[in-house]
């Protein structure tokens, strides 16, 4: 991988055979092993060390090493990242047994994807998640389109918390995405830390029927 313009997207199943889970599980690291074996419940610790295993094959086959030798360490608000100083980018997210990975040169970035679902308390969710302006804005569609916008605004959303670096240390509301499925996804503003729209560049992605994912990338 040596061109910056490129951004590279890989989506994953997470369900796999107990030999490929053993061979990826033997992949990762004695933190990972541990975070894994925090989960409460099988399907979810699973679904982590698949979804880590993976992450480090790919890496290893960008930076030409064996997965098990690749050094990860996150930084202080939790955000993956390879040890040292490399110039290689990286994020993941997951939602039920679909992944998704994005890695670029040189270039923040941070992807999320969800599977559309009814939501039991719809209104408290957007009420928490989203700015007040993107609140109005989802109001403005038709109630059968507000469930399909509430998730594609949120990995927009997320997506950029993740590319900041930041994750939830960065409230959801306090910047504003666009909501309108009919208009192109952008950052449109972040109090806590000033930006303009050509700071970041934010792309919806296909990722399969039933979900909504998105990516953003520094510029």
């Amino acid at each position: 991988m040596s061109d910056q313009s490129e951004i590279y997207l890989w989506t994953m199943s997470l369900r796999v055979t107990e030999r490929r889970f053993r061979e990826l599980r033997d992949t990762l690291s004695p933190e990972e092993l541990a975070r894994a074996a925090r989960y409460r419940f099988p399907a979810p610790a699973r679904r982590f060390t698949v979804a880590r295993g993976r992450l480090r094959e790919l890496l290893g086959r960008y930076l030409e090493i064996p997965p098990a030798e690749v050094k990860l360490e996150t930084n202080q608000w939790g955000k993956p990242r390879l040890a040292g100083s490399g110039n290689l980018h990286f994020n993941l997210a997951h939602s039920e047994d679909l992944a998704i990975y994005a890695f670029a040169q040189k270039r923040p970035l941070g992807v999320d994807i969800e599977k559309v679902r009814p939501l039991e308390n719809f209104d408290g969710m957007v009420a928490r998640s989203f700015s007040p302006a993107e609140q109005e804005a989802l109001r403005a569609l038709p109630p059968e389109k507000r469930l399909t916008a509430f998730f594609a605004t949120w990995t927009r959303k997320e997506a950029y918390m993740k590319a900041r670096g930041l994750g939830f240390h960065l409230s959801p509301q306090a910047f504003d995405v666009t909501v309108s499925p009919t208009a192109p996804p952008q950052i449109l503003n972040d109090l806590q830390s000033p930006v303009t729209p050509v700071d970041w560049t934010c792309h919806d992605l296909e990722v399969g029927e039933g979900f909504v994912g998105a990516v953003v990338v520094g510029i």
